[in-house]
């Protein structure tokens, strides 16, 4: 990319925070241990391989441990001539030293008379938009109606999903949260878990329910012996959980995979609500669908309803035939 073309890239005014393409530089917010500072480069250093170890003296932090006054970057190349101070984002490396980010919408390395340091200033006290999201850990289906809270910063903010589309919350102060979710039937798959909002970033959350529907069952030959190590294939369609049993057309795809222990049984835990068709390879060039047909028009569909697990498939593979592969579109 030419200079010119660059420079105007990263001289491009800022909107007002929003989530939408292009955020501000800092989109990725939830990165463990980021700190967000403006330092003047006060010494640096040659490295072992290769590259320049800069040590800045840390002049506004915005995001960090507090009371750290000094910072190490290394770069590949580095030239201040003037000692100006800079802005970085930085992400600690296992030697102790930082390093900035680059790739992450934007590059975060900016001189402090840049325009975009200017509205950082500005924005970084003001209060972040959040976009939030719950969906099934198992294929990201939206989890409707789940309640969930937000505690930090003194006040917890409460809200529940309605229908699946993301929840927004228009301002939320800078700041480190604990993420509540609770649904009937799902549990949060990483309980309190913790959310870290910078200053001037809108951020992108995303909560992990598990829900708490099974299939379970046996596999067996045609003689009556368990399928042992066979790979089962669970694969249908799943509609918004706001949108009650009827099945309307289908919403989401599910699919699971799961293999049988030495007595032929097998489980698919975590379960999406939704409408399956359970298929096996068995070591065999073709797929063989539950009960034990060799075409999915003609298999039995399993019906999983949330809160509701199947304990009781016999799943029998009749002997192999050579027949052409067919599975459901």
């Amino acid at each position: 990319m030419p200079l010119a073309a660059l420079l105007a890239l990263l001289l491009t005014p800022l909107p007002a925070l929003e989530c939408t393409p292009p955020p501000t530089p800092l989109c990725q917010l939830l990165i463990p241990n980021l700190v967000i500072f403006i330092g003047k480069p006060i010494d640096r250093a040659p490295l072992p391989k290769g590259g320049v170890l800069v040590t800045f003296e840390v002049q506004e932090l915005f995001w960090g441990p507090t009371g750290q006054r000094t910072l190490k970057l290394g770069f590949a190349q580095y030239g201040n001539p003037s000692a100006e101070p800079e802005f970085f984002a930085v992400l600690p490396r296992a030697d102790g030293h930082y390093y900035y980010l680059s790739g992450f919408c934007h590059n975060l390395h900016f001189p402090v008379s840049h325009p975009f340091v200017t509205d950082y200033r500005r924005l970084a006290a003001e209060r972040a938009p959040v976009r939030l999201r719950i969906r099934a850990t198992s294929n990201r289906a939206p989890v409707a109606d789940t309640a969930f809270q937000l505690s930090g910063n003194g006040l917890p903010f409460h809200g529940a999903m309605n229908g699946d589309a993301p929840y927004r919350i228009p301002a939320l102060r800078p700041g480190i949260y604990k993420l509540s979710a609770k649904r009937p039937n799902f549990t949060q798959a990483q309980p309190d878990e913790e959310l870290s909002i910078p200053p001037a970033t809108c951020a992108e959350v995303d909560i992990r329910m598990t829900s708490a529907s099974q299939v379970r069952g046996v596999a067996r030959d045609a003689r009556g012996n368990p399928l042992r190590n066979a790979t089962l294939h669970l694969k249908g369609t799943g509609t918004s959980l706001a949108n009650g049993t009827a099945p309307p057309p289908p919403s989401y795809h599910l699919s699971q995979d799961t293999r049988t222990d030495d007595r032929g049984q097998f489980t698919f835990l975590n379960v999406f609500p939704g409408w399956y068709y359970l298929a096996a390879n068995a070591e065999r060039p073709v797929q063989t669908f539950y009960p034990g047909v060799s075409h999915w028009t003609k298999a039995t569909q399993i019906v999983v309803r949330e809160g509701n697990s199947i304990h009781d498939i016999v799943f029998t593979l009749p002997d192999f035939t050579p027949t052409r592969l067919a599975t459901p579109q």
